[in-house]
Order: structure tokens, then C-alpha cells, then sequence
């Protein structure tokens, strides 16, 4: 679009009119992406980009869809998007094993004999589906030094704090230690 603003002036040599013409830069074409059986609780992301909703904008071209939902498979797809065109997708759902996709341990290294926060970390899980797990702290050669035992995963992550005890309740030894979860 083309806007013109016009303004009248006057000077001791008479009258005139002066306008300038300021060009805006139009929004680019668009069309719409639908996405047909959409399950609550999906995560959309478009371009690694995330989206929200059924109905969604987007540039001209292709682009890459990728759907996911705790329990299922990632659903991918790559989507061409036309000129004021309605383009459409059904989302299909395929269901996931129980799998683990991290385990972090946040501080990294810890004191036990500090009371309070900075004596345990915090062990962070994420999964892909339902499932249980087994969870235990090993020293330097391997050994299991504190059983966690069988862990539940109702949901995508789950959370534990360790305070450097071992299965007796005493405070282990300064060393490096490991978290392992099969």
C-alpha cells in the first residue's frame, strides 16, 4: 500500500502544497495449515518452531511438521503451504515404547556435608512413554552404592534429589559418582 500525506504551507511568496508518499512494505503471503485429529496435550512445531492450535498461519513453501505427544512417536511430516490455499494434515498417532531420552543430575558436583540445597542434586528424568524404571547412585568402580529402586513414569519427566547417602544412611566419601536408570 501506497499512503500520501498532503500539507498545505504559506511564505510571504505565496502558497504551496508539498506531499510525500511513504511505500509500506506488504506482509508477505500467507496460507493456512490444518491439522485433522490433533490429540490434546500434542506439542506443535513448525520449522522447529512452536505453534498452537489447529488452524495455523503460515509463510508460502514447504515446511517441516512435526507433532508430539508424551506416549506417542513423534508424527513428522513436510507440508507445501499455497497462496490463500488451505492446506491439510491428518496427524496420526503411533504409540511409543517406554524409553528414556535424559537423565541430568543438576549441580554436577555436591557436597553432602552441607546441609540444606547444596548438599544433594537433584536428578532429572525425561521418557517418551508410560513405563518404570529402575534407578541407582554407583561409585567410581561400578558399584551400586544407594538403590533408588523401581520408578514410575506416569508423565514425561520426573524428578529426585540425592543427598550423597548410601543405602545405611551415611554420607559417602569425596569421589566421583554416576546415576544409572534401565
Amino acid at each position: 500500500p501506497v499512503s500520501a500525506a498532503i500539507s498545505p504551507s504559506t511564505s510571504s511568496r505565496g502558497s504551496s502544497l508539498s506531499f510525500s508518499l511513504v511505500v509500506e512494505d506488504p506482509s508477505p503471503p500467507m496460507g493456512r495449515l490444518l491439522l485433522e485429529g490433533l490429540e490434546p496435550g500434542s506439542s506443535i512445531y513448525v520449522d522447529e518452531t512452536p505453534k498452537y492450535g489447529s488452524s495455523i498461519q503460515l509463510a508460502l513453501g514447504s515446511h517441516d511438521l512435526r507433532v508430539a505427544r508424551f506416549g506417542y512417536r513423534d508424527f513428522q511430516a513436510s507440508v507445501h503451504i499455497s497462496w490463500d490455499q488451505i492446506s491439510r494434515i491428518r496427524v496420526r498417532y503411533e504409540t511409543s515404547p517406554f524409553s528414556i531420552r535424559e537423565l541430568t543430575a543438576n549441580p554436577p558436583s555436591f557436597d553432602p556435608a552441607d546441609p540444606g540445597y547444596l548438599g544433594s542434586c537433584e536428578a532429572r528424568i525425561l521418557v517418551r512413554a508410560p513405563g518404570t524404571g529402575s534407578l541407582a547412585a554407583l561409585d567410581a568402580e561400578g558399584r551400586v552404592v544407594r538403590d533408588f529402586g523401581q520408578i514410575s513414569f506416569d508423565g514425561p519427566s520426573a524428578k529426585l534429589r540425592w543427598d550423597g547417602r548410601d543405602d545405611s544412611g551415611e554420607v559417602l566419601p569425596p569421589g566421583d559418582y554416576s546415576l544409572r536408570l534401565e
